[in-house]
């Protein structure tokens, strides 16, 4: 609740929702934690655009998250906001369309083509490039190299429970002034989190330690 009002109090017109606010995205637990009729972060909701966490998979079904936010099956969106092209991916394994010639990545390169914003951010639940003790998710990287080519500045992620800014990078990881920027967002809904190892592409980051 403290979080809430703190980001109340920045009056916000737009809330990117990054998953992960409970533990088993059941419809119960979306209603109980992430909130209803303008209790915690649904007080937000007319403002938020969600994307889709490993956490929403933990019953076998992703019924919570999609009833919640009303979006039918839709895994992945885009959508224009005060200058910006933002754009949502589905980054689980569960759904599987990561990869180059897969239903996802041919809509996002489509998309990111036919985009006439100058910049572009792109969010998803599960970063490609992390310190902390969650798994880097390296199924991210045909993306990456997508975002990379056509200019995309930043890439916001949660999953692991801290919060890490990269320098920017070019499509193969390596510090490019040109590059991607990832920002690690994943302070929003549980107890933290320590890293677990060193990178000299680490810009700044936030733990548990």
């Amino acid at each position: 609740q403290n979080v809430v009002d703190m980001i109340s109090s920045w009056n916000p017109n737009l809330f990117l929702y990054l998953g992960d606010v409970y533990d088993r995205g059941g419809i119960s637990e979306f209603s109980n934690w992430y909130g209803t009729n303008g209790s915690y972060f649904s007080r937000f909701a007319a403002i938020t655009d969600p994307t889709i966490g490993n956490h929403e998979y933990s019953l076998g079904t992703t019924y919570g998250y999609f009833a919640y936010w009303g979006l039918g099956a839709q895994h992945y969106y885009s959508f224009d906001a005060g200058g910006w092209h933002f754009i949502s991916l589905d980054s689980t394994s569960q759904f599987g369309q990561t990869a180059p010639n897969t239903p996802q990545y041919q809509w996002l390169n489509s998309d990111l083509q036919a985009s006439a914003n100058p910049c572009t951010i792109v969010y998803y639940h599960h970063p490609l490039y992390n310190v902390g003790s969650e798994a880097a998710a390296v199924r991210m990287q045909s993306m990456w190299s997508l975002f990379a080519q056509y200019g995309v500045p930043i890439v916001l992620n949660g999953h692991d429970h801290d919060y890490q800014r990269w320098v920017a990078l070019d499509g193969n990881g390596n510090p490019s002034a040109t590059g991607v920027t990832e920002i690690v967002a994943g302070t929003g809904g549980h107890s933290g989190q320590a890293f677990t190892k060193t990178d000299p592409r680490l810009a700044f980051g936030i733990d548990d330690s």
